[in-house]
């Protein structure tokens, strides 16, 4: 696929998304459209990396984690400001840290280059004062914090989160996310495109087929009902939990209301409450039809020191995955028929709205783009914003 293939291919599900019809399938097979989506989608936009409570309850020290193909390295200080910076020393590029630690200086095994939390230079040993030491920084990466995860923004050209996702901000508000803990987490290698994951985790209209027998009868897909996100980067869809699911939950909190909500911030957090815990889908993209998955289950901090919740853990973390099993079922044979000859598009209904949601603001971004990309057909000039 050329480049001016990728144009042609955006032009095109630019027809698609205003026909309510399913995205080409050569966006989810295609490598060359994936590497696209890699630069203008995963490091023009929010993606997020961790939790924040999970950072400042380890304390001072750094952590590191690969981003979208890009390798970061979060710091916490003494004082708990939060820092993201590019994972490589700045001396010869070689990966400063490759694995969690405490302390106040990260230090390059290759040549004893070191950095303070803050990202300056703390040490070059053997090298003279006429190197500037201002242009040995640690290079920063833009981010953002928001209902307890950090957000990073690799472009460092996008418009503050924030303003991006207003209109869901009301929505969490009351849920507790900010503070809530990691309690367990579960992780999964998956073989087909990210979208088909992002796609099947954010609708309940799968229950009736993928789950007829497990969640359709408990949380019924007839009875979600998904937020209008008026063209922002979210999507939210509730449905009310039945008795007899609240009453198989071992963290239910009885005080909360009983409805569990599905969310997503463009493109990649999947995120989600029930009452008396939270849960997220770490999706990790690789290449067009691989990716890995790590389930969080999120639990309020004054439940950490509770003697049962160990059980109770491994209660959800077996039923959760039980239920990933029969998610990655269904999601192998979407990538298969996508993959197969002469496949068309499909068509979306008012059932799978969040879908709807997230192509329009997909499809958006990548014509805003295109069109300074002289590649895909566009002016090459750079327009104000």
């Amino acid at each position: 696929m050329t480049t001016s293939d990728i144009g042609a291919l955006i032009a095109a599900a630019g027809d698609h998304v205003r026909h309510d019809r399913t995205l080409p399938a050569e966006m989810y097979t295609s490598a060359e459209f994936f590497a696209t989506e890699s630069r203008w989608v995963f490091q023009k936009s929010w993606v997020p990396v961790c939790r924040v409570p999970d950072l400042l309850a380890a304390g001072a020290g750094y952590t590191p984690k690969v981003v979208c193909g890009v390798e970061v390295v979060v710091t916490v200080d003494e004082g708990q400001r939060i820092r993201v910076f590019l994972n490589v020393c700045r001396h010869r590029g070689m990966l400063l840290a490759d694995r969690p630690q405490q302390g106040k200086k990260l230090v390059c095994g290759y040549h004893r280059w070191s950095y303070r939390l803050d990202g300056e230079p703390a040490g070059l040993p053997l090298v003279s004062r006429e190197v500037d030491r201002a242009r040995c920084r640690l290079h920063p990466v833009r981010h953002e914090t928001w209902q307890g995860w950090l957000f990073v923004n690799l472009a460092g050209d996008a418009r503050s989160l924030t303003d991006e996702i207003s209109g869901l901000h009301e929505v969490v508000d009351d849920v507790g996310l900010p503070t809530m803990l990691t309690a367990a987490s579960r992780e999964f290698v998956s073989t087909w495109n990210w979208k088909v994951m992002w796609e099947n985790y954010n609708e309940f209209y799968h229950h009736l087929g993928t789950h007829r027998d497990t969640l359709e009868p408990l949380l019924p897909a007839a009875t979600a009902s998904t937020l209008d996100n008026h063209g922002e980067a979210w999507s939210c869809t509730t449905v009310p939990c039945t008795e007899q699911y609240l009453s198989m939950q071992p963290l239910t909190d009885h005080r909360r209301t009983p409805d569990m909500a599905l969310f997503s911030v463009f493109p990649l957090l999947c995120a989600g409450w029930q009452p008396g815990s939270a849960f997220w889908m770490e999706i990790i993209p690789e290449d067009v039809v691989r990716h890995k998955v790590v389930w969080h289950l999120l639990v309020p901090p004054e439940r950490m020191d509770d003697p049962k919740l160990e059980t109770e853990i491994t209660r959800v973390m077996d039923g959760l995955g039980a239920i990933h099993d029969e998610d990655m079922k269904s999601c192998t044979l979407v990538q298969r028929g996508l993959s197969s000859a002469l496949n068309t598009s499909g068509n979306l209904t008012e059932l799978d709205k969040p879908i709807s949601q997230m192509h329009r603001w997909l499809v958006g971004l990548l014509e805003h783009l295109s069109k300074d990309d002289p590649s895909c057909g566009g002016s090459g000039r750079q327009r104000s914003a």
